[in-house]
């Protein structure tokens, strides 16, 4: 019997994967790869809640409540079965459910019943790549108008929540609803971003003191929280940019606060303010002033670039009226620089960008009628004579500069806190050593904290009842907290960021790039470059004595490859990479483009990893990797040849919905040859794959994602293993 009746055998065998398997679905996730990612592919997602009777009782005493807002102890979770209704069959998952929003907008009476916003978090599956998400009344963000402007923000690379409009049957009552992921890391990856810390305004102390329901008085006393404190909790490098981050938000938060003329401003970053500047642009183009608000903010640290970003959240937008200058709740002019001018306007007015837009929002709604259609052109055509206005507005005025005033902006503030009365102590400082954190209060008191208490304090939570709160420290520069070279490049177009302890040589004559370790944790990175018919070699230190244990992939500032290349454009040129001892050997992220050879010998983790990048590949050699020799995930890959030999894990893993299209293949020597997994797809003319211990594997790893999906032509495996599970599959 020949190689291939083998593996076809194997196949129909089907030795199931043990991991964790979406088995709740009557379809098999790897053959809808494309329509699983397609808001108009379901068709209703319905809500069973088995103490019906409690949820409607629930329902009705906020409705019935004397106040205006919905207290806290209305939000109680209910156990829920989810059914995810799409066109080509169907999903039923486990969740928990509860009462979403501030005010009794998110809940109403629609005839007989009442219909109320929920919060879902599914136990188990998910629904477009989203765990955790929000079902809102349509009226509680002025309906279409928040799926079209997500839709534009996320065109402008802004950080924005996938959202669309679903029939949504509870308990037997159905609606149209708005369904909006969460601020979770799916969203980040959703939006090609690194998991890094997500924070926003801490609202708490408006909503939860006692004497008041509401006290909009206590907002100018609100800072920052961390949202994602299992971020902060993965290990030290985690801790680090946190806290670093955390305290340059503050300090943000409470300059805001403290320059009257400037409420409402939050611009953390010492530098790429424009991108901030750009964000409050459009919120004023598109009417959305609550989305503005201190205590509505969000905010990403992206741990790459060391900076933050704006996530779009509960705009209240309005982007089919005109803009109202003369209103001062609305418009914010100190958010801008003198010189500012909103440089995508003519992107926005391209033919390009009103199709793709047009194409993504007759995806999100449904019933697709001449209002629908209407209110999109009216909404696209005032966007554009709003963004005419502002722009010619801020050309002609006169700009404030508004300064901190560092120590006197803490005591006014502590003074203010104290005038109200509201029970909560200040960290003065903090000592994080050995899973412990000292903290000493402005009072004197000292306390001990573990880590796990310390996450819920920088996230807002209380401990033991009281709440704590961070106050900046004295005003310190990105500079300071991390240290690195910097330079601009005019040969390459983009900047060289780099470890102290590495040594460049640029040959701008034999287009040659040469780079030496001194140290075997040193780094390097090539950001916005264009590589242009460049060689370039990395040479690593083989010194182990100089390696530190980190047991975070990534490093304090993010960085995971010895050699990386972050928003570079390539063009036929040569990579090779020896000796390197970071988690990466070499990295590539957010990138396009074409390689004409790559080779990386000697990694002690992962060869080569390549994140949310177009990239083609002529020729590969990988040998002798401690760990993966290819990972590659959410992007597309198109590699002519490939040889990989010694690879400690897996020879290729294609994961996090990529799509690897590879001609000749021959991988020798690694515990599984072939692994495609969470919505990725794979094909290949020619694989040969020999000495592993399981040849192909194809399976579901991650909740947020499906199977994964193989098709081949010719393959050898050696008689070896082929797993599937039952969200993948295997075509021959």
């Amino acid at each position: 019997m020949n190689r291939r009746n083998l593996l076809k055998i194997a196949i129909i065998s089907l030795l199931f994967y043990s991991g964790k398997v979406n088995s709740k679905c009557n379809f098999n996730s790897s053959n809808y790869i494309d329509q699983l990612s397609l808001p108009n592919q379901i068709k209703e997602i319905k809500i069973d809640i088995p103490e019906s009777k409690k949820f409607a009782k629930n329902s009705i005493r906020i409705l019935v409540d004397t106040r205006e807002n919905i207290r806290k102890r209305f939000k109680k979770k209910f156990n829920a079965k989810i059914l995810v209704n799409y066109e080509f069959g169907e999903c039923i998952y486990e969740a928990k459910v509860w009462q979403l929003g501030d005010w009794k907008d998110h809940i109403s009476w629609n005839k007989t019943y009442p219909i109320t916003s929920l919060n879902v978090k599914l136990t188990e599956g998910n629904i477009l790549n989203a765990v955790k998400f929000k079902l809102l009344i349509p009226k509680t963000r002025y309906g279409l108008n928040e799926i079209l402007g997500a839709l534009i923000l996320k065109n402008l690379n802004i950080i924005s929540p996938e959202t669309f409009e679903t029939y949504v049957n509870i308990n037997g009552n159905q609606s149209l609803m708005i369904f909006q992921e969460d601020s979770r890391k799916e969203l980040l990856e959703r939006n090609k971003r690194r998991e890094g810390p997500i924070y926003e305004g801490d609202e708490s102390i408006v909503w939860g003191n006692k004497k008041n329901s509401i006290n909009f008085e206590y907002g100018t006393l609100a800072l920052a929280r961390l949202i994602n404190r299992e971020w902060f909790l993965k290990g030290s490098s985690s801790q680090e940019i946190v806290l670093n981050s955390f305290d340059d938000l503050q300090y943000s938060y409470l300059n805001a606060h403290q320059n009257k003329g400037r409420d409402n401003i939050i611009l953390p970053n010492y530098k790429y303010n424009k991108l901030f500047e750009d964000y409050y642009f459009l919120l004023a183009a598109m009417n959305g002033p609550h989305g503005l608000t201190l205590h509505n903010r969000k905010f990403y640290f992206n741990i790459i670039e060391n900076k933050f970003e704006p996530i779009y959240y509960d705009g209240n937008l309005l982007i089919n009226r005109k803009i109202n200058i003369n209103d001062k709740k609305f418009f914010y002019i100190n958010a801008f620089s003198k010189g500012y001018y909103f440089t995508d306007a003519d992107k926005i007015k391209s033919k390009e960008f009103k199709s793709k837009l047009l194409k993504e929002y007759k995806q999100r709604i449904k019933n697709e009628d001449k209002s629908k259609k209407i209110f999109f052109n009216d909404a696209y055509l005032n966007l554009l004579n709003n963004i005419d206005y502002l722009n010619k507005y801020l050309s002609n005025i006169d700009f404030n500069d508004h300064k901190s005033r560092d120590q006197v902006m803490r005591e006014i503030f502590k003074k203010r806190i104290k005038s109200k009365n509201i029970n909560q102590k200040i960290i003065k400082s903090y000592d994080l050593k050995n899973n412990e954190v000292n903290i000493v209060l402005e009072t004197g008191e000292f306390n001990t904290l573990n880590l796990y208490e310390f996450s819920k304090v920088i996230s807002g939570k209380k401990i033991n009842k009281i709440r704590y709160l961070f106050l900046p420290k004295d005003r310190k520069t990105l500079k300071e907290n991390y240290k690195f070279k910097e330079i601009y490049s005019k040969d390459l177009e983009g900047y060289i960021v780099m470890d102290p302890n590495i040594n460049f040589e640029l040959d701008k004559k034999n287009k040659k790039i040469t780079i030496k370790q001194n140290s075997s944790n040193a780094w390097i990175m090539f950001k916005g470059t264009k590589i242009n018919d460049w060689d370039i070699t990395f040479l690593g230190n083989d010194n182990k004595d100089n390696l530190e244990s980190n047991k975070q992939r990534f490093n304090k500032y993010g960085i995971t490859g010895c050699l990386s290349f972050y928003e570079t454009i390539f063009n036929n040129s040569s990579i090779k990479a020896l000796n390197g001892k970071c988690e990466d050997n070499l990295n590539i992220i957010n990138s396009k483009g074409s390689i004409k050879f790559i080779n990386v010998i000697n990694s002690s983790q992962d060869a080569l990893d390549i994140d949310f990048s177009n990239i083609k590949v002529k020729n590969i050699e990988i040998k002798n990797a401690g760990n993966d020799c290819l990972d590659l995930s959410g992007g597309r890959y198109i590699f002519d040849s490939i040889e990989f030999s010694n690879c400690g894990d897996k020879g290729i893993s294609v994961g996090e919905k990529s799509n690897l299209y590879g001609n000749n293949i021959n991988i020798s020597k690694s515990k599984i040859g072939l692994s495609v997994k969470d919505l990725s797809y794979f094909e290949s003319n020619h694989l040969n794959i020999s000495e592993s211990n399981i040849c192909i594997e194809a399976k579901l790893k991650k909740q947020e994602f499906g199977g994964g999906k193989v098709k081949l032509k010719e393959p050898i495996c050696d008689d070896n293993q082929i797993i599937i599970d039952q969200s993948s599959s295997i075509e021959i």
